[in-house]
């Protein structure tokens, strides 16, 4: 009786009592993540802190007369700015793979029948319960995340001849515990809407991995089918699988490549981010609202469900095959990840249910997914016929904008008013397609084989150069 009471203090939407126990709870998860995270983390600033400290003492001694040298020369040490990236907390990534496995762990009871039965009859409503555990899981990423930030400031401060952008470290281990908020919401509404362990980590996957995917087969086809459609002007570009943010984390931490560094800061992407995870959290707070007791040990709440989560899994190794063979016509290979398709769709329905007879029972609906795989295919007609619609004829075109955007934070803009201009312009833009034609792999140039699209932009400004000094007035 006094336990009920103390957790009757509680308001309606938030339990501290449930939090405290969330926090308990992953007491064990929370501390392994704790010690790798931080633990990993201190080795990169400890190293060069040690460095920089042996090169400081070299330089000192050859100042003092003792003439220590290196590789049969003096060194001067100079400053460098620590990579916030890859070198600052490069292990603070791997919190957005213990996010989910906290989410895992918090609410597995939902996969058991009689630990459901208590959870859904304590005297907090289920919305306290669930945003309650789910405030645990985001304290203690916090927590780690915040500890492991303080920590690798103070250790790198050691490093005399490394310097921090503090703003830009802060920003990215923001950027890491959105990404982990994320991930921890997708693990959470995988939970709410299952109830075994293989249905759990399916559709988690699913929902991580899925729509991505899609929408990435997606706009790939779109720029064979629509070349003239320019998805970076669009708000569909959010969409596009370099934008999303788990992948854009992890290309910009581990490949230290600028232009993934570019988009986990783009505000466009971050808004959708943050409102994609409070969408998620959403989500699974209404299901954890209305869920049925008894889904515990069972792979869907219902049949619908069931089929819904077998569909989609099966549907982004479905949709490149028919997109492409529609597009390019049927070959060998598309029939054989077809053929995987199907394998995939039956391999989840026997594990997730283990009958033989629902399995079969449930093959006709992979023919709906191969119609509604080709209805996906004509939409991107009907975007081509839009845009067709909207291309401007000669006569209503007055400038031609260029943009060439490389792998760096330089942009170049071109702008060209004149209608020669414009002329020649467009007849290298022909010109480049012909030789884009021939030339699909590498272009050599006389300092050495250059990455395509690079070699391609320096012959496209010969091409332009060329024609638009040759073009008649």
């Amino acid at each position: 009786m006094t336990k009920t009471k103390k957790l009757n203090r509680s308001g309606a939407y938030f339990s501290l009592p449930l939090f405290w126990q969330g926090i308990k709870k992953l007491r064990i998860p929370g501390i392994a993540m704790a010690i790798t995270v931080i633990g990993l983390n201190i080795i990169q600033p400890l190293t060069s802190a040690a460095s920089d400290r042996a090169r400081q003492a070299n330089y000192l001694s050859h100042l003092e007369g003792k003439m220590t040298e290196w590789g049969g020369m003096m060194e001067i040490p100079t400053m460098r700015v620590v990579d916030s990236f890859n070198e600052f907390a490069p292990v603070a990534l791997a919190l957005i793979a213990f996010a989910p496995l906290m989410a895992f762990l918090m609410f597995s009871y939902l996969n058991d029948r009689g630990k459901s039965d208590f959870y859904h009859s304590v005297p907090q409503t289920r919305l306290c319960v669930y945003i309650s555990f789910i405030a645990s899981i985001a304290a203690w990423l916090s927590a780690v995340l915040i500890a492991t930030t303080a920590l690798n400031l103070i250790l790198w401060s050691t490093a005399v001849y490394h310097t921090l952008l503090v703003g830009e470290v802060l920003a990215v281990m923001a950027c890491i515990l959105l990404g982990s908020l994320l991930t921890m919401a997708i693990a959470s509404l995988a939970m709410t809407l299952t109830g075994t362990t293989v249905s759990n980590l399916f559709v988690a996957i699913l929902i991580l991995l899925a729509a991505p995917i899609v929408y990435w087969e997606y706009f790939e086809a779109m720029y064979d089918i629509v070349p003239a459609y320019l998805i970076e002007e669009s708000w569909t570009r959010l969409l596009v699988m370099e934008n999303y943010y788990p992948f854009a984390l992890f290309s910009a931490i581990l490949s230290g490549s600028s232009r993934y560094a570019r988009i986990i800061f783009d505000g466009g992407v971050v808004a959708y981010t943050v409102l994609l995870t409070i969408g998620l959290l959403l989500a699974g707070g209404a299901i954890y609202h209305t869920r049925r007791s008894e889904s515990a040990n069972q792979s869907a709440p219902n049949k619908l469900l069931q089929h819904v989560y077998r569909c989609v899994i099966t549907l982004p190794l479905l949709l490149w095959p028919i997109l492409d063979a529609l597009n390019n016509g049927l070959d060998t290979d598309h029939l054989w990840v077809i053929f995987l398709a199907l394998i995939l769709y039956i391999l989840y329905e026997l594990a997730t249910t283990k009958k033989i007879k629902t399995m079969l029972r449930s093959l006709p609906i992979f023919g709906i997914l191969i119609v509604a795989c080709v209805a996906i295919y004509g939409s991107l007609y009907l975007v081509h016929l839009g845009v067709q619609a909207d291309i401007p004829s000669h006569a209503e075109v007055k400038t031609v904008d260029m943009e060439v955007i490389l792998d760096t934070s330089i942009e170049n803009r071109i702008r060209i008013a004149e209608v020669d201009q414009v002329l020649a312009v467009q007849h290298a833009v022909m010109v480049l397609v012909d030789i884009l034609r021939m030339t699909r792999e590498f272009l050599c140039v006389e300092t050495g084989i250059l990455p395509c699209n690079l070699a391609l932009v320096y012959l496209l400004l010969i091409v332009i150069d060329t024609t638009v000094l040759e073009s008649p007035k």
